[in-house]
């Protein structure tokens, strides 16, 4: 599905959520993801995407250090709110649908990215549709370049997205594991409307396992570097004061259980 770039509305308020999460995604870039992709050791400026950049604070904070930045976002809403917080900064903002190549601005489809973010969206995606996403991404990118992914894994206490519902009993960890007629009825009488109820459901039908990821990168010729698993997600600092806390057992179903979010650092291989 083609996602096409609507007019920009320079007088559209920002909502109090959407700049939350612009002042989120700019924090996360300064107090974790310069840090954990190690970034020092690569020749400045990089050539950055982030796919999904939503308000696009992420790629504000690589574009105040030097680096040249695009990113592809699939809502027409989120993109316009991008445009509009970032007006005053030389990044490219497109829409577009990373299964769908014909999609891809001139800008994306030029590629030789030297970094490319995907945060929080690998779930989003059909699964029958993340391989060529995948694919995609990895042909954007040069040899040797990085990948940063996060998502939660699919028995992971809020795989579903469910902390999203206004309702306090649809946010109970792990109950997007009830069967998909049972979790819609509660869905539903949560008071959620019936769009929110088919994306809920949605994301619980084409979540995947840290195993299932590792797999699929594997087939785009995408190599686990680092791979850390989280009790409290380093987001959690900003967004509720939290400090971070790794999971440190072994990868397994287990861990997966146990695990509120899975942060990767890969590489493209090839020369």
């Amino acid at each position: 599905m083609k996602v096409q770039a609507l007019e920009t509305h320079w007088d559209k308020a920002i909502s109090p959520r959407n700049m939350r999460a612009y002042r989120e995604q700019y924090w996360y870039g300064e107090h974790f993801l310069n840090a954990f992709l190690k970034l020092e050791g690569f020749k400045a400026p990089l050539r950055v995407l982030e796919i999904g950049p939503a308000e696009a604070g992420l790629l504000k904070y690589f574009q105040e250090r030097g680096h040249s930045c695009v990113g592809l976002e699939y809502s027409p809403s989120r993109h316009e709110n991008s445009v509009i917080l970032n007006r005053d900064l030389p990044i490219t903002l497109t829409t577009g649908d990373i299964t769908d190549r014909e999609s891809f601005h001139p800008e994306v489809q030029k590629g030789g990215f030297d970094l490319v973010i995907l945060r929080d969206v690998i779930e989003h995606i059909l699964f029958s549709e993340k391989q060529t996403a995948l694919n995609n991404i990895s042909s954007l990118m040069k040899p040797g370049a990085l990948f940063f992914v996060s998502f939660p894994a699919k028995s992971a206490p809020y795989a579903g997205h469910q902390q999203v519902a206004s309702s306090k009993f649809v946010k109970l960890p792990y109950i997007h594991l009830l069967p998909d007629g049972l979790y819609r009825w509660v869905l539903s009488l949560s008071g959620l409307r019936d769009a929110q109820v088919d994306n809920l459901l949605f994301i619980k039908d084409n979540r995947l396992s840290n195993r299932q990821f590792i797999r699929l990168a594997g087939r785009a010729g995408l190599e686990v570097e680092t791979l850390e698993r989280y009790i409290i997600r380093p987001c959690y600092e900003s967004r509720f004061g939290m400090k971070r806390v790794r999971n440190l057992l072994p990868l397994s179903g287990l861990t997966d259980w146990l695990s509120f979010g899975n942060l990767y650092k890969l590489k493209k291989t090839g020369s």
